[in-house]
């Protein structure tokens, strides 16, 4: 069981499972594989970012109003992400969107300055949320049906990339972030 408040600091080559619990942490600092399959893992300071090397969620929340790098290869094929923060994917790291279990984006900020290579399901924005390619970001949709949906906002800077390069169907997109964006398809 993660204790409330605090640092959390996972060395490299652990594996933690959250599966039921629903901490509060000020920061997490994990350098292995964080697997959520339930419950819901807040994290909340706002001054030091927090950062996971490896996540795997298929369910449950993660949350909170910290801003989470994701450094290396993860999956997001279920679950909730929620609060005020962002979840950042690092330049160089990789996030699988798989399954057909739909994803929850809900009032946070997925900001994907790696690649994030989008295979199956969808993302359900929920208020403010909102999903950002950055500079040096790609989304490439591998799928012939993805879909991101309800309110919030897909927002592709100049240098980003959203690509649709496997699949059939149509793959609309809008770009608020100025010359220099690119959609390919």
């Amino acid at each position: 069981m993660v204790p409330n408040g605090g640092v959390v600091c996972i060395p490299t080559g652990a594996n933690v499972t959250h599966d039921t619990t629903t901490p509060a942490i000020d920061v997490l600092l994990h350098d292995g594989t964080l697997t959520l399959t339930g419950g819901t893992l807040t994290v909340n300071d706002t001054s030091n970012d927090s950062h996971i090397a490896s996540l795997v969620q298929s369910a449950g929340t993660l949350g909170g109003a910290s801003t989470i790098l994701l450094t290396g290869s993860s999956t997001w094929s279920g679950g909730t992400m929620s609060g005020p923060g962002t979840t950042r994917l690092a330049s160089g790291a990789m996030l699988s969107l798989t399954g057909s279990s739909g994803r929850v984006l809900s009032n946070r900020t997925l900001d994907v300055r790696g690649t994030a290579n989008w295979s199956a399901g969808s993302i359900q924005q929920v208020g403010s949320a909102s999903t950002f390619v950055g500079p040096g970001g790609l989304i490439d949709v591998v799928a012939t049906s993805v879909a991101l949906q309800g309110q919030g906002t897909l927002e592709v800077a100049a240098g980003g990339t959203l690509r649709k390069s496997a699949g059939g169907g149509v793959t609309t997109a809008a770009s608020a972030g100025g010359g220099g964006a690119t959609l390919t398809a």
